[in-house]
């Protein structure tokens, strides 16, 4: 079994963001649920087979606070998370993009306490990853970067790092 086949399978499928297939263009969309969301979508075009995402912000009963379980809800930032993260497995190596939609008028500190949320759940992915699963599919280390995005014009980035000619 492949690192990205056996990483992939360690996360709910329910969370795992489909990919979508438009006219031969592989996407993935991580969508903002929030009522008071102004930025409802960020479609990724152009994704390399060797990359997935997963939702972190939900509102499912079955899903509900299942990363936050445990922590006092009353303590401002601790159960916060980003939307999303989109992983590119390599042989033996992880990134991940933790991903944060935010409205015309984003707190800069709510940003960055769900992203940094959001590396602490990779970080914990990673540690029981290395512990249970190693022997199937090694995995050396996960990187990870942090991008908030806010509502405006479209700008085109390629997802594995590289630019197109």
């Amino acid at each position: 079994m492949t690192l990205l086949d056996d990483f992939r399978s360690t996360f709910d499928p329910d969370l795992v963001i489909p990919m979508v297939d438009d006219h031969g263009v592989r996407c993935l969309s991580i969508k903002e649920t929030g009522a008071k969301a102004s930025f409802r979508e960020l479609r990724i075009i152009r994704v390399p087979d060797n990359c997935f995402g997963v939702r972190l912000d939900f509102d499912s009963p079955k899903h509900l606070n299942r990363l936050t379980h445990f922590t006092n809800k009353s303590i401002p930032g601790l159960c916060c998370r980003p939307d999303g993260v989109v992983f590119q497995v390599f042989e033996r190596n992880v990134k991940a993009c933790l991903v944060e939609l935010k409205s015309s008028k984003p707190s800069e500190a709510e940003a960055r306490a769900q992203l940094e949320a959001g590396e602490v759940f990779i970080r914990y992915i990673e540690g029981i990853y290395k512990m249970l699963r190693t022997e199937v599919a090694p995995l050396d280390q996960i990187s990870v970067k942090k991008r908030v995005f806010f509502p405006g014009p479209v700008s085109k980035a390629p997802v594995g790092g590289r630019s197109r000619p």
